[in-house]
């Protein structure tokens, strides 16, 4: 599980660097602290049960605690699930940030 300190309060995002990836849009913007937060958002049109809902938020979670360390902090970041892929996997989350510098 996240530490506390690295999850996302309940936000509005406005004026927010939004980009699409083949299974979710990655929404970010600065926050102005040393830390990187995130948020997880799957609707329930993705699942209708809740359990495969927390599922892919665990896989999404897991992917970014295991590379906290790389990710560059002083970022606010909301992941939004667009469709349930079973083959969620932290290298597609890691090519996203990649390609926006948000990895050291």
């Amino acid at each position: 599980m996240l530490k506390k300190i690295n999850r996302l309060p309940k936000v509005l995002f406005r004026n927010e660097k939004k980009i699409s990836a083949s299974f979710f849009d990655l929404k970010i913007r600065g926050n102005g602290k040393l830390i990187s937060r995130f948020g997880f958002v799957v609707s329930k049109r993705i699942d209708k049960r809740a359990t495969e809902r927390n599922r892919i938020k665990r896989k999404l979670r897991s992917c970014i605690e295991q590379n906290l360390d790389k990710i560059t902090g002083g970022y606010d970041f909301l992941f939004v699930v667009r469709k349930n892929n079973e083959d969620i996997n932290c290298d597609l989350v890691l090519s996203q940030l990649k390609k926006e510098n948000l990895v050291k």
